[in-house]
């Protein structure tokens, strides 16, 4: 049964506004930690077609559980029917925020409700979880969608871990939705109703581990007990640069001998999460499928629900690949699933380092910011992250020593690499190798030369940001607005005089304010309201009019050529000059 209720409603265990018995189709699509909606065709001049409005909200059943509620946010009318589009209930925290908090040493159980807690303005969502792991993250103006399963690095699933199960107002955390039944699907290319993709680019059956510092192990290489089921063996170089020989500071294995073993148990895991089998992504359509002499076959696949486990058996390999179903789409009309997409999503070998407690607990760029001495300077540091984080679509690689961010998922094939480390904040435009030059110091000092456009907030530069960390570099003028800068950097742009308190600048640039003499070195200073020009070259005044209040010369004398026209009375060293009058040469006023 399909329901229409009022946008604000919180209970639907009722028809609301009224059922939607008129729906010429309704699909409900669930992908696994992803996106959870339905879609709707409604004929005009149904009996509910004037309620089928953004922001009301439709209630279904969706194969499992409870009627679940859809809010709309979309009508699209064509000439006999409407599509409409609506988002599960849970996409309501996509609207609410979390401005800044700090979760620490948290279980799943207890940092989701923490996270629910502090949103901007109050809601009825309720979280629940069974994952015990303890985790840190930070959450500074994000969405509550971004934070519970955003691709973020510190949103939960990427924190914590789990698979997200929403029961309208109830969100879970689980470590595994779904079951493991033994179902196996026959690999075959012509099966109406099931259709199969098979991709062997991420096999690897010969592995090469390279811990620290570039070391080897004796073997150099290990096998996958699969290795013969291909033409000849596929060698993957794996990465493990964590995995290093004790440091002074004690961090690291103590020995070779454990090191080595170090590496070969993550060469297993990396079998163990099938390295050397080929990924299948297999698509069911029962409405196809039930018209072939195989239906009977695979009619059990009915039975599955999103997030469980079967297998693919490959003949011409001879091997069985670990699927699950990872997204549904549900007709809400027929009552039952009509199209099933599965497949394994690999875990990439570059970021299995991660995986390990405590090395999950190491990725947490706060750690970092906790050295700042203001808050200001930690907001800096963490909008810094997501811009690089964004810019370079969020690979991301930890190790103990230093945290990339790079333009590709593999190490060896990334060629724009920012890391942070002890030494602050580096970049490389040449790969893992470098060269890095410095965009931050680990004192909080700022490269100019990475600071190429935009507009930097005036409360940063009087706090966040010391104008005397810029050290080096170019800054265009157009963007200082507040602060004390030395001048001697400035090159470009427009600014206003008052800012400048030390350094030469080209006085072409100076459009506002008041400027100490002593700190124009070249150009021509310009009135714009009048003829005024000073040629800074021959320390001359021309002018046909000039309507400065002051003109204040220290150490130093002023020539005019022409007619001086002056409003006011004249004062040489410190004695009025009466009409008709001269002192040391000067002249007398007119009033």
């Amino acid at each position: 049964m399909i329901t229409l209720h009022n946008s604000r409603t919180k209970n639907f265990n009722n028809n609301g506004l009224g059922i939607l018995k008129d729906c010429i189709s309704a699909k409900v699509c669930e992908v696994l930690n992803g996106e959870f909606n339905i879609n709707i065709t409604y004929p005009v001049g149904g009996y509910l077609y004037p309620n089928l409005v953004e922001d009301n909200i439709i209630v279904t059943d969706v194969g499992y559980g409870k009627r679940q509620a859809f809010r709309i946010k979309n009508v699209s009318k064509r000439l006999d029917n409407i599509e409409v589009y609506a988002t599960h209930i849970f996409y309501d925290l996509n609207d609410n925020l979390i401005e800044d908090i700090y979760p620490k040493g948290q279980t799943g159980e207890t940092v989701i409700n923490y996270i629910l807690s502090h949103a901007q303005y109050e809601h009825n969502f309720i979280g629940y979880s069974n994952i015990t792991k303890t985790s840190t993250a930070r959450y500074i103006r994000k969405n509550l969608v971004e934070s519970l399963i955003g691709e973020d690095s510190n949103s939960f699933i990427n924190r914590w871990g789990g698979e997200i199960i929403r029961d309208n107002y109830n969100i879970t955390m689980v470590n595994k939705r779904g079951i493991a039944n033994g179902m196996q699907i026959r690999y075959a290319k012509n099966l109406t109703g099931i259709e199969f993709q098979i991709d062997r680019t991420t096999v690897g059956t010969r592995i090469m581990p390279k811990a620290f510092d570039g070391l080897l192990l004796p073997e150099k290489y290990i096998d996958s007990p699969n290795i013969d089921l291909y033409p000849h063996p596929i060698i993957k170089i794996i990465e493990y640069s964590d995995l290093k020989l004790a440091t002074e500071s004690g961090e690291g294995f103590a020995s070779t001998t454990e090191l080595y073993q170090a590496m070969r148990e993550r060469v297993q895991e990396e079998f163990k999460n099938e390295i050397d089998k080929p990924t299948i992504t297999t698509t069911v359509n029962f409405v196809e499928l039930a018209n072939t002499k195989e239906y009977q076959e695979y009619k059990e696949l009915e039975k599955l629900n999103i997030g469980d486990y079967s297998t693919v058996y490959v003949p011409h390999l001879n091997i069985n690949v670990t699927q699950r179903v990872y997204k549904t789409i549900y007709d809400a009309i027929l009552g039952k699933f009509v199209e099933f997409e599965m497949g394994y999503v690999k875990s990439n070998y570059i970021t299995q380092i991660i995986k390990s407690e405590a090395n999950m607990n190491e990725v947490v760029l706060p750690s970092i910011v906790e050295q700042a001495a203001k808050e200001s300077t930690e907001q800096v540091n963490y909008q810094i992250e997501e811009q690089v984080n964004a810019a370079l679509a969020g690979y991301v690689y930890k190790t103990k020593e230093a945290l990339y961010v790079m333009d590709s998922s593999s190490l060896n094939g990334a060629r724009k690499i920012y890391r942070w480390s002890k030494l602050g904040l580096t970049y490389s435009d040449k790969g893992m190798n470098g060269p890095y030059e410095t965009v931050m110091s680990q004192e909080g000092e700022i490269n100019a030369d990475f600071i190429k456009s935009g507009t930097i907030d005036p409360k940063l530069i009087g706090a966040g940001i010391n104008a005397s960390l810029i050290t080096e570099g170019i800054i265009n003028a157009d963007l200082i607005t507040d602060g004390e800068i030395n001048a001697d950097l400035i090159t470009k742009g427009e600014i206003n005089a008052d800012l400048i308190t030390k350094g030469s600048i080209n006085a072409s640039l100076i459009t506002t304010g008041l400027i100490r003499a002593d700190l124009i070195a070249r150009g021509i200073l310009k009135d714009t309201r009048s003829t005024f020009s000073i040629d800074l070259e021959t320390g001359r005044i021309t002018f046909d009019q000039i309507y400065l209040n002051r003109i204040t010369a220290v150490n130093g004398e002023i020539e005019i050529t022409g007619d001086l026209k002056v409003i006011g009375n004249i004062y040489a060293n410190g004695k009025k000059i009466n009409e008709g009058e001269t002192t040391n040469g000067g002249t007398n006023n007119e009033n």
